[in-house]
């Protein structure tokens, strides 16, 4: 690479930080900071999104999700409020705020919005189902305080059906079972994991063909077969990152659509897949997982990267790192991140210490270093 493209870098960085950022910027930004669990800073984002656009609808919506993730039901709830102001007929506002006042033990106001989402989307499973739960705890009634002090009396009920003490043999008996059932556990556990990392080699296979559609779905079935499973998260990151499906719009609600029907939409139009879905979500997974695994810090960076938010790409830059300090491509392209930030020093230095653990691409930028 020669000295005029690392400038042109250089100026892309410049103008991304003089220009203001737009109320979708600020969305956008948000949206990433949640799925990295950076709920507070998705609140600020999100924030200045609505600061710039008073009726952005989303920016309310999504704030509020971010702020019941903080526990700050209250909150959240003033959100969905001015969500359903804006739009009565926001279907997922009446959702969040009745989980919101569920929490809160408001479970007359929770089964009033879920009655409603019940109005909207007919025939909505979770709808329904949560209609049916909080029915028999809607009450008129006041429970008023009882005096200090007073002993409350015993439900007799409960004492009709409360556990009785087992006997030794009970117990013997139950251990043994027990000892059983979890010795039955684990040999589901041991089979669930080989079936994973078979269905991962499958994909890696499938992936280096560019079968990207088979190997998608070897890492989701791996995924199904074992849910802790990091090394399936990241791979399947890897697929969404190549349809560039790097962030989508919060959204808790059910989709109609499998995973894999979505997957098969966007393979064949190539468009973002629609819901909670990206490659971002499965890095953080990984992440979460396994809170050592290099290279998932690595490829989240990189998302973070080609979506321009280059402050928490250096974070992830570093952690990778951090974590394994041989790793060459993050030294890379933490240097070219770094230089679009025009932070020129920092960045060849970085270069340096790719090159000098292999990287063969550094070679061009440290020669224009110098």
């Amino acid at each position: 690479m020669n000295r005029t493209v690392f400038i042109f870098l250089i100026c892309i960085g410049v103008n991304f930080q003089v220009n203001a950022q737009t109320a979708e910027q600020f969305f956008k930004t948000g949206i990433i900071k949640y799925k990295i669990g950076d709920y507070a800073g998705a609140v600020e984002s999100f924030s200045q999104a609505i600061k710039l656009n008073p009726n952005y609808e989303k920016a309310y919506n999504n704030r509020g999700i971010a702020k019941a993730k903080m526990g700050d039901y209250e909150a959240s709830i003033l959100d969905f409020d001015k969500v359903i102001s804006l739009n009565p007929y926001k279907s997922s506002a009446y959702r969040n705020r009745g989980v919101s006042k569920e929490k809160l033990k408001d479970f007359n106001g929770a089964y009033a919005d879920f009655v409603k989402l019940n109005e909207l989307l007919p025939g909505n499973a979770y709808a329904r189902k949560k209609v049916a739960n909080l029915k028999p705890q809607v009450t008129t009634i006041k429970e008023t305080n009882k005096p200090e002090g007073k002993v409350v009396e015993i439900d007799d009920a409960y004492l009709q059906t409360a556990p009785q003490p087992q006997s030794e043999v009970q117990v013997s008996n139950k251990v043994e079972r027990d000892q059983e059932s979890t010795s039955s556990l684990q040999k589901v556990v041991i089979i669930s994991e080989k079936k994973a990392e078979d269905l991962i080699a499958f994909g890696e296979k499938k992936e280096k063909e560019q079968d990207f559609k088979a190997a998608f779905s070897a890492y989701n079935q791996a995924i199904n077969q074992n849910p802790t499973n990091a090394v399936a998260y990241n791979a399947r990151g890897r697929i969404k990152s190549i349809f560039r499906n790097y962030v989508a719009e919060i959204d808790i609600n059910e989709s109609s659509k499998s995973y894999q029907e979505k997957f098969d939409d966007a393979y064949e139009s190539t468009e973002l897949l629609k819901g909670d879905f990206g490659a971002i979500d499965d890095y953080t997974k990984a992440i979460s997982i396994d809170s050592a695994y290099a290279e998932a810090y690595f490829n989240r960076a990189m998302s973070l990267y080609n979506l321009k938010e280059y402050a928490l790409a250096i974070i992830d830059f570093n952690k990778a790192i951090s974590v394994d300090n041989k790793l060459a491509k993050a030294f890379y392209y933490r240097g070219i991140v770094k230089g679009v930030l025009n932070e020129i020093g920092g960045a060849c230095l970085d270069f340096i210490a790719a090159h000098k653990l292999g990287y063969a691409e550094a070679a061009d930028l440290i020669e224009d270093c110098q």
